[in-house]
């Protein structure tokens, strides 16, 4: 919301991400609604990837229950929850392919950064907005990038843990 708008309302709230559990209870009525048999421990790990949005955890529900049910038995458990997560190029941490790529470029090209928007968005082909509004809060959220005056730049979190997570577990 612009400025201008929030201050119409004399009082300024502010929206936080969900909590893992709400996120969870969300993907659990979700599943009620679409009729889908899902256990706890595959809730949650649908929870853990969807970045605490509940828009995000039903599209990766409805992408679990569509592999299950073409490449499994159509219900729904760990291990083709995993395969599913895996096709689908989306981390333990919620991180999906174009966000690799946007660390990917800010390491191997730029060094770490500082790096600007509109060098990323060519670099990965996405539209500046998006890269702003989509992708970089999640990664500044996350600590693997800092957003100074310049530019993006690459934490001192994801340099220390670049060979752990979350560049080491992507697929090719």
């Amino acid at each position: 919301m612009t400025a201008p708008l929030r201050d119409r309302f004399g009082m300024t709230y502010h929206l936080n991400f969900y909590e893992l559990d709400d996120v969870e209870q969300i993907v659990n009525r979700s599943a009620r609604i679409l009729n889908i048999d899902i256990d706890d421990e595959t809730a949650i790990e649908i929870a853990k990837r969807s970045r605490r949005t509940p828009r995000i955890a039903n599209r990766l529900l409805k992408r679990v229950r569509d592999y299950c049910q073409v490449r499994g038995d159509g219900k729904i458990n760990n291990d083709h929850c995993f395969n599913a997560f895996e096709m689908l190029e989306v981390d333990e941490t919620g991180l999906d392919s174009i966000d690799r790529k946007i660390l990917e470029i800010i390491i191997d090209k730029f060094n770490g950064g500082p790096v600007g928007l509109n060098t990323i968005a060519a670099a990965t082909g996405e539209d500046i907005s998006t890269i702003e509004d989509v992708y970089e809060p999640y990664l500044i959220q996350l600590g693997f990038l800092d957003r100074t005056p310049r530019a993006g730049e690459i934490s001192l979190k994801l340099k220390v843990h670049k060979v752990e997570n979350p560049l080491s577990s992507r697929t090719k």
